[in-house]
């Protein structure tokens, strides 16, 4: 369990990014999910968090190369998620996990 999930996990996206903006984004390296959550907050306002499913892990590791690239003036990271933490972020109950390793604003400043 864990390797078949095709789950990326996107962080630091502009609070007005959608479907559309992500979905522009991956199409930088040809990458199409085939499914897409954007974590919003108490407010509906997006959270600088989504998750996306890809159709292989071919598609994975083109979607992690795009870490650190900028979508607007943020610069968003790619991770590899599983299908639990994802469950986890999108449920949306009860207090969101703890942060480690929050910094604000990077090297690129806000």
């Amino acid at each position: 369990p864990g390797s078949s999930d095709h789950l990326v996990r996107l962080r630091g996206l502009p609070s007005s990014a959608r479907d559309k903006e992500i979905l522009d984004f991956f199409d930088r390296v040809g990458v199409v999910p085939v499914a897409l959550s954007v974590v919003l907050d108490r407010r509906g306002e997006g959270s600088g968090e989504a998750f996306a499913e890809m159709a292989s892990n071919d598609d994975v590791q083109k979607a992690l190369g795009l870490s650190k690239e900028s979508m607007g003036h943020r610069y968003v990271e790619v991770f590899r998620a599983t299908r639990g933490e994802a469950a986890d972020r999108l449920s949306g109950s009860g207090p969101p996990p703890p942060h480690h390793h929050h910094h604000h604003g990077g090297p690129a400043g806000d």
